[in-house]
């Protein structure tokens, strides 16, 4: 969408408009200093802060520009609100003594990965008599991405002692937390939206609900390879794939009856990853700058990884690559891997390996 402006803001052009409309009334020339002259300017200053704040409130009631909780106030048009915060989950295995007898593991009992951040399980769990070990959801005590990213086995302190319970890891990366969600995933939904009054089965109605079912979902795709039956991929913020957590929230969502079309079958999976090489020399024309431009160059790299990562069905581009790494100041890029390979819809392009930087020498200019 074209930049929009309501009115002038610019307190030069609104300071020249006053004082020349002056001049043609009076027929008066006011030269710097006279004191017409800086009672104007002020007055034009006054002016132009209360243009800004015109041109602000103009522009917050479009879904484009409006943020914070004018944003919000749109999303109700269109029964769109913004996500609260959620806890991370995971699955903590419990190990127990078989000797022990049957035992329950309570609901709200805590385990910790470092002794300050806890996650307690959701439900009371019965172990039976025999039972090894037990298998129980828990979920994160306090809101936010902190509880993220604790792989299997790093969860392994028991806070709450249970009888017959001796010891406790979890299984399952934990995942799923997030803080509220920000203005453009919002922002995004808001304008998704009419998509879902449909009852239809249009693509963008099931992008706005499995979007919906977290706020770190940053792309959806979605295909219907036969009649009745649809396909939906979620790809995570910062290109991640999603896990089961995660799945299962966006498969819960779309299956409900409010938000499915009668027939359609949904089938909600990970995208499939598409692996590419980098492998690339690069020259420099200034041994000055060599080492700036090293940095720059390994810097442009992992930002065309991000970039590729970033969206389902981005084609694997070598001259997005080359054109990074040219501006990060290399005088001259000679690109091995990869070549230009097209990316399926549900499938995300992701390279496979390290990636191979090489300095060529220095060139003359």
């Amino acid at each position: 969408m074209t930049k929009l402006q309501f009115v002038e803001t610019d307190p030069t052009a609104i300071e020249a408009r006053i004082i020349g409309n002056y001049e043609a009334i009076t027929g008066t020339k006011l030269y710097p200093g006279a004191p017409e002259r800086l009672f104007m300017e002020s007055v034009a200053m006054e002016h132009a802060l209360l243009r800004q704040e015109q041109d602000h409130s103009a522009r917050m009631n479009l879904v484009q520009y409006a943020e914070g909780p004018y944003l919000e106030g749109l999303g109700a048009f269109v029964d769109t609100h913004r996500l609260p915060p959620e806890a991370a989950g995971v699955t903590l295995r419990f190990a127990v003594d078989p000797d022990a007898g049957g035992i329950v593991i309570p609901a709200g009992t805590r385990a910790t990965p470092d002794g300050t951040l806890l996650f307690a399980t959701d439900a009371d769990a019965a172990v039976p008599a025999g039972t090894t070990s037990m298998d129980v959801a828990a979920t994160c005590t306090v809101t936010g991405t902190k509880g993220n990213g604790f792989t299997a086995g790093q969860i392994a302190r028991l806070t709450d002692p249970i009888s017959g319970v001796t010891g406790v890891s979890n299984t399952t990366t934990s995942m799923g937390g997030a803080d509220a969600e920000d203005d453009e995933h919002l922002r995004e939904r808001i304008l998704l939206a009419p998509g879902r009054f449909s009852s239809a089965g249009p693509a963008d109605a099931y992008r706005y609900w499995a979007m919906t079912a977290h706020r770190d979902i940053l792309d959806v795709a979605v295909l219907s390879p036969a009649p009745c039956e649809i396909e939906v991929y979620p790809l995570m913020r910062g290109g991640l794939l999603p896990g089961a957590e995660v799945l299962t929230l966006v498969e819960t969502i779309l299956t409900d009856r409010k938000h499915r079309p009668m027939g359609d079958r949904v089938t909600v999976a990970a995208p499939v990853e598409q692996p590419y090489t980098i492998s690339v020399v690069w020259y420099a024309d200034d041994p000055v700058t060599q080492a700036q431009t090293e940095e720059a160059v390994a810097k442009a790299v992992d930002d065309f990884i991000a970039w590729q990562r970033a969206k389902l069905g981005r084609d694997v581009n070598p001259s997005e690559l080359i054109y990074r790494i040219r501006a990060a100041g290399a005088k001259r890029v000679e690109l091995t891997q990869p070549v230009f390979a097209v990316v399926s819809e549900q499938a995300l392009a992701v390279p496979d390996g390290a990636p191979v930087i090489a300095f060529g020498g220095l060139e003359a200019a």
